[in-house]
């Protein structure tokens, strides 16, 4: 979108004279309408994490978000996953549409949780709030980022981030 109709577009849903909505929801990784899937960390088995990054978003998502931001400045902003890394997921090394989160990945995936808050409030764009999956129960083979975490499975993850969160001393 050329970036004088994109800047109308965000006034008219962000800004005071327009709809000012209040609150953004951002994909954590790719969403369903990313031009590609990926999430932050593609490298298979990366338990601790050295290849973590968030310049996939840094061309295309995070200046819209900034934009919207400049806005609104009392911009809410909350994160779902699509999808986490296809080696978090069972069957081993699943590609990001379909698959379920492993429970022996639990721990890794709260760090990488925290690894994003910590790394957009860097960046100046605070997640406030998260869901840890989008559409739980949703499973798309082949179209869409996906992953199964069934209810008592999303309660372990919250288990495990919730302290992580603390210790990183994050507003989430």
């Amino acid at each position: 979108m050329p970036a004088a109709e994109r800047k109308a577009v965000i006034a008219r849903v962000f800004g005071k004279a327009g709809a000012g909505l209040s609150i953004g929801r951002i994909h954590c990784g790719a969403g369903d309408y990313s031009r590609r899937f990926y999430t932050y960390d593609d490298v298979a088995d990366d338990v601790k994490l050295e290849h973590f990054s968030i310049d996939p978003d840094r061309a295309e998502v995070m200046p819209v978000i900034r934009e919207a931001m400049a806005e609104n400045p009392d911009l809410f902003l909350f994160s779902s996953t699509w999808s986490p890394p296809g080696w978090m997921k069972t069957p081993d090394n699943a590609t990001l549409c379909g698959g379920h989160l492993r429970e022996d990945r639990i721990p890794v995936y709260a760090d990488y949780l925290v690894r994003f808050f910590r790394a957009y409030g860097e960046a100046g764009l605070p997640i406030r709030a998260f869901t840890v999956q989008n559409e739980p129960q949703a499973y798309q083979m082949y179209n869409s980022p996906t992953c199964l975490v069934p209810a008592e499975t999303e309660a372990k993850v919250i288990d495990a981030i919730m302290p992580r969160i603390k210790e990183a001393k994050l507003d989430v």
